[in-house]
């Protein structure tokens, strides 16, 4: 599907979305996340989902809104896997190849970030 700048105005209304929510937070600055930005469009166009991005430098109150809600540690870039008012997976930096988290988003990869 596609990368989509966030819509969600707050992490209780990310938390209460229906079904699983895909964020990914990227920064401008880092030139990590220009590789790994590639990388997630990649995953979300094979799995056919859409992820929202947060930009950290933008959507400083809200990343770390969603840091503090979800309790889990901010980096950048970093994708959170959200389903049922909590984050079930995260991983952030290197291991975030397409394969890995459509791996991750199947349940199926533990080693390459936290399944909670």
């Amino acid at each position: 599907m596609t990368l989509i700048p966030i819509s969600f105005e707050s992490p209780a209304e990310l938390a209460s979305a229906p079904g699983r929510t895909i964020v990914y937070k990227h920064s401008s600055t880092c030139s990590l996340c220009w590789w790994s930005v590639r990388e997630v469009r990649r995953f979300a166009d094979a799995a056919g989902v859409t992820v929202h991005q947060v930009d950290v430098r933008a959507q400083r109150p809200l990343s770390q809104a969603i840091e503090s809600h979800f309790g889990v540690r901010h980096e950048s870039p970093q994708v959170l896997i959200i389903e049922d008012g909590r984050v079930i997976w995260h991983g952030s930096h290197r291991a975030l190849h397409a394969e890995r988290l459509g791996a991750a988003l199947a349940g199926a990869d533990a080693e390459s970030g936290a399944r909670l």
